[in-house]
C-alpha cells in the first residue's frame, strides 16, 4: 500500500551529484559516472563529442557546465545532468552579459 501511495503522490527518492567550480569536463564526467544511480549514455569525455552527442550549439562543453548540485531520480541518464548544467550556465552568462551591456547599444547576439 505504501508503494502505491508513493507512486500516486509522485513521492520519489532524489539523488544528487555536485559539479565543482573550476573542474574540467573530465572531472565533471568522472563525478557523474561514479554515481551508481546515473545511467551512462555518453561514450566519450571529449568536449567536442559530448557537445555533438547532446546536440548543443557550441563546439565543446568544456568550461560551460554550471557548478552546482543537481538532483535526479535513479536511472537518470548522464546527458540529463550535463544538459541541465549547460543550460544553467547559458542562463547565468546571458543574465550577466545583459546586465553589463545595459548601457551599451548592443545585444548578447552581437558579442563574438
Amino acid at each position: 500500500m505504501e508503494f502505491l501511495k508513493k507512486i500516486t503522490t509522485g513521492d520519489t527518492r532524489q539523488y544528487r551529484v555536485t559539479l565543482i567550480e573550476g573542474w574540467t569536463l573530465d572531472q565533471a564526467l568522472n563525478e557523474i559516472w561514479s554515481n551508481s544511480n546515473i545511467v551512462r549514455k555518453l561514450d566519450s569525455s571529449s568536449g567536442e563529442l559530448v557537445a555533438d552527442s547532446l546536440n548543443l550549439e557550441e563546439e565543446s562543453v568544456e568550461g560551460l557546465l554550471y557548478p552546482d548540485t543537481y538532483f535526479f531520480t535513479r536511472g537518470a541518464p548522464d546527458s540529463d545532468i550535463l544538459i541541465r548544467a549547460y543550460e544553467r550556465m547559458k542562463e547565468v552568462l546571458t543574465e550577466a552579459w545583459e546586465s553589463r551591456l545595459g548601457a551599451f547599444p548592443t545585444t548578447t547576439h552581437m558579442i563574438p
